[in-house]
């Protein structure tokens, strides 16, 4: 066989090939022949792989509610937790209060019984002294003066310091001073204390009382 011949035959049995190849994929389903080959309309899902899909999308939206249930307990485990400690903090809280109530009403009475320590003296003698004049019986005015004390250290004790001395002259400061009547002289001027004031850490509570002091009489010169 001459070459020709030889290639002539070669040529005929592929067409013979592919003429049985194209007859056996013309009978394969369509299903099939979609999936080998891309070619041809997209079959129709079988109800078998319809209830499978179906199936999926069920266990799906399942573990997307499951996963929301689960975040709604653990939410409600975290406002049930802040409950808690928010019901702590307020009984915390009143509980502080009646402790405080009660320490601030302890102060109050260790308080009173430091003054009243500082002033039993007077409180104890003050009625012995008052009996004796009621009776018309003499008192010192050393004794009286005694008796007052234990007042002058309480105060001094609380920080309250007088401002000026009966009697005394001093230079008039409107800041310490208020006149018992008429108008108010220039500062620095010479003035009389009436009535002490008290001042208390700086702060004025009570100004003295003065009046204009008297200046003395001049002298006179005899012609």
């Amino acid at each position: 066989m001459n070459p020709l011949e030889h290639i002539a035959k070669a040529h005929a049995q592929a067409w013979l090939d592919l003429a049985a190849s194209t007859a056996a994929v013309a009978q394969l389903p369509a299903r099939t022949l979609h999936a080998l080959t891309g070619l041809g309309p997209a079959p129709e899902p079988t109800a078998e792989e319809r209830a499978a899909a179906l199936e999926a999308e069920a266990a799906r939206w399942r573990a997307d509610a499951q996963g929301t249930l689960e975040a709604l307990a653990r939410l409600e485990q975290e406002a049930a937790a802040r409950l808690q400690l928010i019901d702590e903090l307020r009984r915390a809280y009143a509980a502080l209060e009646i402790d405080a109530a009660a320490r601030a009403g302890q102060a109050v009475d260790d308080h009173q019984r430091t003054i009243y320590g500082q002033l039993e003296p007077l409180l104890t003698q003050l009625p012995a002294v008052r009996r004796s004049v009621e009776d018309g019986k003499e008192v010192g005015a050393g004794d009286v003066l005694a008796l007052l004390t234990p007042l002058d250290d309480l105060m001094a004790g609380m920080g309250f310091r007088p401002i000026g001395k009966v009697g005394e002259d001093a230079g008039f400061d409107p800041t310490r001073h208020q006149m018992t009547s008429g108008a108010a002289p220039d500062v620095g001027a010479p003035v009389t204390v009436k009535t002490v004031g008290y001042e208390q850490g700086g702060r004025i509570l009570r100004r003295a009382r003065v009046t204009r002091a008297k200046l003395p009489a001049p002298d006179v010169v005899g012609r």
